[in-house]
């Protein structure tokens, strides 16, 4: 069973782009704030995030969902099995973020629907395929050989063929 810390932590892991820091705890207090219409203290955020909380009331859970673009269900639900797939979703993503992997914020978004059919074993192998995988810099300062370009080229087809 995934902690609310570990969950709101990979919540914050996903969101933001590979060059940036991750949100800090009080500008999503800001942003919460500014959904609810009510003051969100950062430290309500900061306590849930390192654990001293394990619960968080239920309008925040869902602000907190809404502006994470997380299904409210990661936070509120009681399917542990569904939490999970979620969770390894979210992991999926931050390794092809992180990994230079080259596909559009709108591919993702697009294709989210395919993502929500695979299986937890398909996405553990995805996983683990990305983690095994070197980190890419960007790509006009990389020169990579045919072989490699035609490798990602090929690893990247395969990808993309999930949105489809």
């Amino acid at each position: 069973m995934l902690t609310l810390q570990t969950k709101i932590n990979r919540m914050f892991e996903l969101r933001h782009n590979v060059d940036q820091p991750e949100r800090s705890n009080e500008d999503v207090a800001a942003a919460l704030s500014h959904r609810l219409g009510k003051t969100v203290d950062p430290q309500t955020i900061a306590a849930a995030r390192s654990g001293q909380s394990q619960v968080i009331a239920r309008d925040i859970a869902e602000a907190l969902c809404a502006e994470f673009d997380i299904e409210p269900s990661y936070l509120l639900g009681d399917d542990e099995s569904e939490i999970t797939r979620a969770h390894l979703l979210m992991q999926l993503w931050i390794l092809i973020r992180d990994k230079g992997e080259v596909l559009q914020r709108e591919a993702l978004h697009a294709g989210a629907e395919r993502w929500r059919h695979l299986d937890t074993d398909t996405i553990r192998d995805m996983i683990s395929s990305y983690e095994a995988a070197p980190v890419m810099t960007a790509p006009s300062a990389v020169v990579a050989t045919s072989s490699e370009r035609a490798h990602t080229s090929r690893r990247r087809g395969r990808l993309l063929s999930l949105f489809r």
